[in-house]
């Protein structure tokens, strides 16, 4: 069949293709008329025509991959290793070829080698894709393969030239020329502090500066928001200025090599044959891949399984070491048993050996025995714990930028106030910033001066050109008038003629007359319509430069933010104090270099506290916790001051207990105007609890506990040991229980009853040297 016949013409090639049930084009089954128009040339070769074919098979099979991200390119590649695979395949290679090209480019001074690096790239893309463990950042992956498949190349090609240097084979091939490549678009110095960012800024600078995306494009093939890509770029800038700058590079040279995105177009063939190659690849089948891109490919392979493997051993052994290590830690930790701390016992507990009963007189065969009297009084409950004291602000001063310590004007104990200079650095590379953003900002109000000058000329252009048009139409009109006369004027000698009034030759001549006065509408209504397009044009001219003044309006925008940052940078190089306070720490010396917050490595320079308010940090038991509120009124006494009490109130409660040490943290702000409390200092820590009046405390040394009566205590009835069942609150206040039922005020309770038998015959000795509870009852 042929596509054209001999006079050229068009023909269509019809194609019946039956439908798929359910698929994008039709849920019936049926026919699709597919027409396949062929202009004049030479004839189509059977193969280019089955290649159309199969092309359009896919279409219809699968849909087109233009539009799709990443993930879905990768997912549809891994599905299927046919046709639509390789179509995939190809739609990722033309999406990151022009960046992963240009990577190569800027390792590699060949264009052969280049291309070389290029097919190994997406090759390995092929056989590691299922490993990827984040697809969304595949342009960032390929970039750093591409780096790494573009050093081995050119180590490769560098020991291969000392071969043949040594052998003396360095001739060139006769007839052939070397083809050289244009100077490399991205410094190799660029590439490599690039690759050395982490991957959630180098996704974003190689997708905008290297593949030209907009924000939106990035932020759609990251799967994350507009302000986030922004965000990372700003802040990966930043990093890559800074290290740049340190390895000699001027700021002119980053900004070009950072705003140079252009996408060169890959090859169609190029891009065809990698997506073939990475088909067969994927299958683990080597046939048809160039020798020296197999060698690539085998090579990066290798040293990446390698490292693999040397990453996980690394890690099984920081992970051995650590439980080697909490092994240890373990074993020398005291056993529960040992380290636990017992809480208070309401009474001796049954097992107890019963202490000896009291003394007797000689001859006398009833015992005597200690008693307390029971009396009422406010109860003031209190929690008594150690505690220490805190700064209620601490800052620890670091640079934004990198630099040497030119001067220091605060040390350790001065008192500073906020925004107090503390040291100085020396970074000329930032006023040089300063500076170039000034430079900038200025060329950017110039262009707007240009632009607007343009649009006051575009716009006399619009007016001279309507001037123009409303005269052609007047023209025309002019034009329109004088025919329709000549038209009348022939038709009155028309019926003079037809009379034989008039001769025709006057006749004639009238008809010449109306020839030229129609002629004249033609010209005047041709004026018009030139008019009316040089006044289309003028206003198109005038709305371009407009726009371009309102662009540049956004560059100066743009220009001012850099200065101001560049501004704001170079202030930075002044240290302040953030807060009121005292320097208690400081880590630099004059000459030093400060590096900025950050860079790996950096150090505060000085630690600031303000005093003026300390916390005092304590912990409550969980016995206590619940009746713990803010405002409670708290007293701390220092070991450094044991006759001054400093009281404060309750200010926070973390609300949360600390599993280990079972107490909750809670923190009560005192005054420190006179700087007696120092940070670091400990104490303790009362805190008024609650207040019950009218209680009754029993001493804990009066209280048993068994399986028979519970908690109870004796008490001496008619000279007699009577057991009184007791309900008394669990926590211990200054060594006594509160009592809420079983004993009035009067009573008297024996102390420490040990083995007495109920309704025994006792002698009460009131106890002279007890208090049971050093101030709660008053």
């Amino acid at each position: 069949m042929s596509p054209t016949d001999e006079d050229g013409r068009s023909q269509n090639v019809r194609c019946r293709m039956r439908a798929k049930k359910n698929e994008t084009f039709g849920a019936g089954r049926g026919h699709y008329l597919v027409s396949v128009t062929f202009g004049r040339g030479p004839s189509m070769a059977s193969g280019d025509f089955g290649a159309v074919l199969d092309d359009m098979q896919v279409l219809f099979d699968q849909g087109t991959a233009a539009g799709l991200a990443d993930v879905e390119l990768l997912a549809r590649f891994l599905a299927d290793r046919g046709a639509g695979g390789e179509s995939a395949f190809a739609a990722l290679v033309t999406r990151h070829g022009p960046m992963v090209l240009r990577v190569c480019r800027g390792e590699l001074n060949d264009l052969h080698a280049a291309e070389d690096a290029f097919q190994a790239t997406f090759l390995i893309l092929a056989r590691q894709a299922r490993s990827i463990r984040d697809r969304s950042s595949l342009a960032s992956w390929l970039f750093g393969v591409a780096r790494r498949v573009a050093r081995r190349a050119r180590r490769d090609r560098a020991r291969r030239l000392e071969r043949e240097r040594k052998g003396a084979l360095m001739l060139d091939h006769p007839g052939q020329e070397r083809q050289a490549l244009e100077p490399p678009e991205l410094l190799p110095e660029v590439q490599e502090e690039v690759d050395r960012l982490p991957d959630r800024y180098r996704a974003p600078i190689v997708l905008c500066y290297l593949e030209g995306l907009t924000h939106e494009e990035a932020a759609s093939q990251l799967r994350i928001p507009v302000g986030t890509v922004k965000v990372r770029l700003s802040r990966g800038r930043d990093r890559l200025r800074g290290r740049l700058i340190r390895r000699g590079l001027a700021p002119a040279v980053i900004a070009a090599a950072l705003e140079s995105s252009g996408r060169a177009a890959i090859p169609a063939s190029l891009v065809k044959v990698t997506a073939e190659a990475a088909i067969r690849v994927a299958a683990f089948q080597a046939a048809g891949v160039a020798a020296s891109v197999a060698v690539l490919v085998q090579g990066v392979l290798r040293a990446m399984l390698i490292h693999k493997i040397r990453t996980t051993v690394l890690v099984l052994a920081a992970s051995v070491g650590l439980l080697t290590a909490s092994f240890v830690v373990v074993s020398a930790l005291p056993t529960p048993a040992q380290s636990r701390q017992e809480p208070p016992r309401k009474a001796a507990p049954v097992a107890q050996k019963p202490t000896a009963p009291p003394a007797s007189t000689p001859g006398d065969s009833v015992p005597e025995v200690d008693v307390f009297t029971i009396k009422r009084g406010t109860l003031h409950r209190s929690s008594r714990q150690a505690g220490n004291v805190q700064p209620f602000s601490m800052v620890t001063v670091v640079s934004r930028v990198s630099g040497t310590l030119k001067k220091v004007e605060v040390d350790i104990g001065s008192r500073v106030k906020n925004g107090q200079i503390l040291a100085e650095l020396d970074a000329p590379e930032l006023k040089i910033e300063q500076a170039r953003a000034e430079a900038l900002a200025e060329q950017a109000r110039a262009r707007i001066r240009s632009a607007q000058a343009k649009v006051e000329v575009d716009a006399a252009a619009v007016t001279t050109a309507q001037a123009n048009f409303q005269a052609a139409v007047t023209r025309s009109r002019g034009a329109d008038i004088r025919r329709d006369s000549r038209e009348k004027q022939f038709a009155r000698l028309e019926q003079l003629v037809k009379a034989g009034s008039v001769e025709q030759r006057l006749l004639d001549e009238e008809a010449d007359r109306r020839e030229t006065a129609r002629f004249e509408v033609d010209t005047a209504n041709l004026e018009v319509s030139v008019a009316k397009s040089r006044l289309n044009e003028a206003r198109s001219r005038l709305t371009a430069t407009q726009a371009a003044v309102d662009e540049r309006e956004q560059g100066l925008r743009l220009a001012g933010i850099d200065r101001d940052k560049a501004k704001l940078m170079g202030e930075s190089a002044q240290i302040r104090s953030p807060i009121d306070g005292v320097v208690t720490a400081r880590d630099f010396n004059v000459g030093e270099f400060v590096r900025s917050a950050d860079e790996a490595g950096s150090k505060p320079l000085f630690t600031v506290v303000d005093t003026r308010v300390v916390r005092i940090v304590t912990g409550v038991p969980d016995r206590d916790v619940p009746l713990v509120d803010i405002g409670d009124p708290a007293i701390f006494r220092s070991n450094a001051f044991p006759d001054i009490e400093f009281k404060g109130v309750v200010s926070r409660i973390a609300e949360s207990m600390d599993a280990n040490e079972r107490t909750m943290r809670v923190e009560i702000d005192l005054k420190n105007d006179d700087h007696k409390l120092r940070a670091g200092m400990f104490g303790q820590v009362e805190i008024r609890l609650d207040t019950v009046p009218d209680a009754i405390m029993v001493p804990s040394l009066a209280v048993q506990d068994d399986s028979r009566w519970g908690s109870h205590c004796y008490k001496v009835v008619d000279g007699h040991a009577v057991v009184a069942p007791l309900k008394v609150d669990d926590n211990l206040v200054d060594g006594a229980y509160l009592v809420r039922k079983g004993l009035n005020p009067g009573d008297m309770v024996i102390l420490q009853p040990g083995a007495l038998a109920e309704n025994q015959q006792v002698r009460a000795r009131p106890a002279t040297d007890f208090r049971p509870a050093r101030g709660p009852i008053r």
